[in-house]
């Protein structure tokens, strides 16, 4: 009778994490759906200093604040 309580909680074990491992999987699958970004920005660029190609497909802007503890720290270690 012990044993036999111990196998069906075994199965009931497996097959809950088996369920939460497929509710994961299936979850991030939505998840990780191509998006599309059909809104386009304009940003003036002008007198502001352009690290890559003017005509390259898509234009990364980056805004920082040197009043800023961290905005400054990386400016003065990772780009100086």
């Amino acid at each position: 009778m012990k044993n036999s309580n111990m196998k069906f909680a075994v199965i009931v074990t497996i097959i809950a994490i088996a369920l939460f491992a497929v509710i994961v999987v299936m979850s991030s699958n939505k998840s990780t759906e191509k998006e599309t970004v059909t809104e386009k920005a304009e940003v003036e660029l002008t007198d502001q200093p352009i690290l890559v190609d003017q005509n390259a497909p898509i234009t990364v802007v980056e805004f920082g604040d040197f009043k800023c503890p961290s905005c400054k720290a990386w400016g003065e270690t990772i780009y100086p």
